[in-house]
């Protein structure tokens, strides 16, 4: 069986988690911009992962068109950001990226964040996102932490978060 895992990555902490998936799973390892058709074609199982910004995982609509091409039907996504691991996150991810029925295998990991690496259209999105948040009569928790989170760095990436795709795949194959 033919695994591949390609993955768009900004900031290098999707790249971590797809090269740990990689490795897990015995799959080649390809960056969007070098993937093509002929690629996911010869692939029996493809992992597509991206940073989420927005709700939307960067890149997917690019890799759907490159994967639309292919024949595989075993395809499983995960998105990597910094908003809490909660089924929360997980449903608003899902519901920024995919249609209302389809139930394609999502998971998402936690990554890492540095305001101060930010370039300027970057940081005046994230002024904005936190002031949306701050005037939201009713808060929920997890946009607490949220804005708390991205006040500093921090660093949420742990290999131990991918076990549950790579379980995934394992009940698979």
């Amino acid at each position: 069986m033919k695994r591949v895992v390609v993955y768009e990555s900004q900031t290098g902490s999707t790249k971590q988690y797809a090269e740990w998936i990689a490795r897990q799973i015995d799959a080649q390892l390809i960056a969007l911009n070098e993937c093509t058709a002929s690629i996911l074609q010869q692939a029996d199982l493809i992992v597509f992962g991206g940073s989420v910004h927005g709700g939307s995982i960067n890149g997917k609509r690019k890799f759907s068109k490159i994967a639309k091409k292919a024949t595989a039907n075993n395809l499983i996504y995960f998105g990597v950001g910094i908003r809490p691991s909660t089924p929360r996150t997980l449903e608003l991810i899902r519901n920024s990226n995919f249609d209302s029925n389809s139930n394609v295998p999502l998971f998402y990991f936690r990554g890492k964040f540095d305001p101060d690496a930010l370039n300027q259209s970057d940081k005046t999105m994230i002024r904005i996102y936190q002031s949306m948040l701050k005037r939201r009569r009713d808060i929920h928790q997890e946009d607490v932490e949220l804005l708390d989170t991205m006040r500093y760095p921090c660093d949420f990436i742990s290999e131990e978060q991918i076990d549950p795709l790579v379980q995934e795949i394992r009940n698979r194959i």
